[in-house]
C-alpha cells in the first residue's frame, strides 16, 4: 500500500530523466515516504518493546542491573544497526507516540510530521504526567504540525515549549540553569584529526586563577621555543592537568635552560594502536605542515561484513610475527609493539606512513604519534598470533589480554563502541563448562553486553559464536544472525589475528559443548548486580525531581503581589 502512494514519483534511474516539477514533486514526496517508514518502524518498536516489557520474564528481572528494557534494547540496535543508547531513545519515543501522542503519531504516520520533530515533541513533553493535560498538548501540537516544517530546531522548541507552558508550566523542560552555570566540555563536529575543542564557562575567580597559573608555566619558556603562543598555553593547560611544574623546551638546543622532562609522558595511560612505530626523534613543528599520514577523521566503527581479502603483505605493513604497535601511554601514549627489524628497515624506504589510532576513537597524525614518543612514551610489542595459545587459569595474562584488546578495539556487541581498554574479557564459552582461555575463545564485552551474554541466555535470549580471527556471530532472541567482525579488520587488514582453538577443544561454532542455559551462570556463583529501584520508579521519581525543580524557579520568579 505505501509503495502504491509513492509509486508516481520518479526514483533510481529514471530521476536523470525527470523534468525540473517532477524532480521537486519527488523531494517532497520522498520526505514523506521517509516519515511514513519511520513512522512504522517506531511502531514496531513500541511493539517490540511492550512484547518484551510485558513478560513474565521481565517482571522476575525488573530490579536486575541488565534488565529487559536492556535485553529488548540489544535486539533493536542489532536490527537497526544502532548503538545501545540510541535504540534505548528510540523505545522511549515509539512508547510515547503509542501512549502518550497518538494524535502526533497519526500526523507522522501521514508523512506530515519528520521523525526529527516528533522526537524533539516526544522529548520536550516527557514531564507531563496529567493524563488530561498531554492530550490537550498532543491536539494542540498535532493541529499545529503543518508549521513545524521549515522551522529551526530552536524554534521547533520554543513552539513546543510554549504550547506545554500554556497547560502546564512545570512540565516545561527548561534548560536555562544549565545554560547559566558554569560548564567545561570536550569536542566539536568539526574537530580536525589530532586535536580537539575545549570550552568551558569559569567564575571570575576560578578564571583569574586558571589564567596566572598559565601564564607562569608560559613565561619561563626558552626564548628559542619554536611554539606559538597560543600552543605554549595549551600544552601549559595539560602540564597542569598532569600535576607537572614546568613547560619543558622541544628547541633541542644544547644550552636551553628550559628543557627536562615532561609531566604529560606519565600521567594518563590512552592506547594508541599503529602498524609502524614512527621515527622517535623530534616531532615537525605544526606550522611546518600538515602531517604525511593519514587524516581520514575518526576511526570507522566496525560494521557487519563479509570477510576482508587478504593482502600480499608489503614491507612497510605487520605481518603474524611482527603484530601492529599499539599505544597506550600518557597524553602522550605507552606504545604497543614495534616492527621486526627487518621491517623496520624496510619501512624507512617506504613512502607510505604508517596508521595509527586512539583504542576506541580517532586517527592519530604521524607527527603527533611519534611526539608522543619523544616525549617518553613506553613502547610494547603485541604477541604475534601463533605466540599465543591455551592459558591454565581463568584470567588471562597480560600478553594475552593486550592482544585481544588490540584485536577488537571496542566491545564486540553490535553497535556497541565503548573502547575495549574499558571492556571485561569474556570466556565464549564458558571457563566453567571447558571453554579455554584462548585468544579464539576470549573477546572484550563492555559491562552491560556481557551481563546480557552471560544471563539472558536459553529460549529467548542470546548466544554468540567466535570464529578463529576474532569475528562474533550473535544469535538475537528471534533466531536472527549479525556477524561483528573483529575492529581491527577494517583499521589493519593485513593483520593476521588468526588463532584457532586446539584440536579435540570446542569447535568454534560451539557445536562441541552442551547449550548454555540460564542455570550456567548460576552454576558458576556468579549473580547478577541489582538495582536498589527498579527502572520504571527511578524515570518517575526523576521526572518528579525535575517537576519540582521547575516549579521552585517559577515561585521565585513570581511578581510580588
Amino acid at each position: 500500500m505505501i509503495g502504491r502512494m509513492f509509486e508516481h514519483l520518479v526514483h533510481g534511474e529514471a530521476i536523470a530523466d525527470g523534468c525540473d516539477a517532477a524532480i521537486v514533486d519527488a523531494i517532497a514526496g520522498w520526505t514523506r515516504a521517509e516519515a511514513i517508514a519511520a513512522s512504522n518502524r517506531l511502531s514496531a518498536i513500541a511493539e517490540l518493546t511492550e512484547r518484551r516489557l510485558g513478560s513474565e520474564l521481565a517482571d522476575e528481572r525488573e530490579r536486575w542491573a541488565c534488565d529487559a528494557w536492556d535485553s529488548a534494547a540489544a535486539e533493536i540496535a542489532a536490527a537497526c544497526g544502532l548503538s545501545h543508547r540510541v535504540a534505548s531513545g528510540q523505545m522511549h519515543q515509539a512508547l510515547a507516540l503509542r501512549h502518550r501522542l497518538p494524535e502526533v503519531a497519526k500526523m507522522m504516520a501521514k508523512g506530515e510530521l519528520s521523525a526529527k520533530a516528533v522526537n524533539t515533541i516526544a522529548w520536550r513533553t516527557q514531564l507531563i504526567d496529567d493524563p488530561e493535560v498531554i492530550a490537550k498538548v498532543d491536539t494542540e501540537l498535532a493541529a499545529a504540525a503543518g508549521t513545524f516544517g521549515p522551522m529551526s530546531t530552536d524554534k521547533l522548541e520554543t513552539a513546543i515549549d510554549a504550547a506545554v507552558e500554556r497547560h502546564d508550566p512545570s512540565a516545561v523542560y527548561a534548560f536555562t540553569a544549565a545554560a547559566k552555570g558554569c560548564d567545561l566540555g570536550f569536542g566539536k563536529p568539526d574537530d580536525t584529526t589530532g586535536v580537539q575543542t575545549m570550552w568551558a564557562r569559569f567564575s571570575v575567580t576560578d578564571a583569574e586563577l586558571l589564567k596566572r597559573r598559565i601564564a607562569a608555566l608560559v613565561a619561563v619558556v626558552c626564548p628559542h621555543d619554536p611554539r606559538s603562543a597560543g600552543e605554549r598555553r595549551t600544552q601549559a593547560v595539560a602540564v597542569i592537568a598532569a600535576n607537572g611544574t614546568s613547560l619543558p623546551c622541544p628547541c633541542g638546543r644544547e644550552d636551553c635552560a628550559a628543557a627536562g622532562p615532561d609531566a604529560r609522558a606519565d600521567a594518563v595511560v590512552i592506547h594508541v594502536i599503529a602498524d609502524q612505530l614512527p621515527d622517535a626523534g623530534p616531532a615537525p613543528h605544526p606550522d611546518a605542515g600538515p602531517a604525511p599520514g593519514p587524516d581520514a577523521g575518526p576511526a570507522p566503527e566496525p560494521a557487519p561484513g563479509p570477510e576482508a581479502p587478504k593482502v600480499e603483505p608489503e614491507p612497510v605493513q605487520a605481518q603474524p610475527d611482527a603484530e601492529p604497535p599499539v599505544a597506550d601511554g600518557a597524553n602522550s601514549s605507552d606504545l604497543t609493539a614495534e616492527p621486526v627489524p627487518a621491517q623496520a628497515a624496510a619501512a624507512s624506504r617506504s613512502p607510505r606512513p604508517g596508521l595509527a589510532v586512539i583504542a576506541g576513537g580517532g586517527i592519530v597524525p604521524t607527527p603527533l604519534l611519534a611526539q608522543l614518543i619523544a616525549l617518553g612514551a613506553k613502547v610494547r610489542p603485541i604477541a604475534a598470533a601463533c605466540e599465543l595459545g591455551a592459558e591454565p587459569h581463568y584470567r588471562p595474562s597480560a600478553k594475552l589480554a593486550r592482544f585481544v584488546r588490540s584485536r577488537d578495539v571496542t566491545c564486540c556487541f553490535l553497535g556497541c563502541t565503548k573502547p575495549a581498554e574499558y571492556c571485561d574479557v569474556d570466556h565464549t564459552i564458558a571457563h566453567g563448562v571447558g571453554g579455554l582461555t584462548h585468544p579464539g575463545n576470549t573477546k572484550c564485552l563492555c559491562r552491560k553486553h556481557h551481563l546480557l551474554k552471560t544471563f539472558w541466555t536459553g529460549p529467548g535470549g542470546w548466544s554468540d559464536q567466535q570464529l578463529a580471527d576474532g569475528t562474533v556471530v550473535w544469535i538475537s532472541p528471534t533466531g536472527h544472525r549479525y556477524t561483528r567482525p573483529s575492529g581491527s579488520r577494517l583499521l589493519f587488514a593485513h593483520w593476521d589475528t588468526t588463532t584457532p582453538l586446539p584440536e579435540g577443544t570446542a569447535l568454534p561454532d560451539g557445536t562441541a559443548m552442551p547449550p548454555r542455559r540460564n542455570a550456567d551462570a548460576a552454576q558458576r556463583g556468579l549473580t547478577m548486580p541489582l538495582r536498589k529501584t527498579t527502572r520504571a520508579k527511578a524515570t518517575a521519581q526523576r521526572r518528579r525531581a525535575q517537576r519540582k525543580r521547575h516549579q521552585q524557579a517559577l515561585d521565585d520568579d513570581a511578581p510580588p503581589l
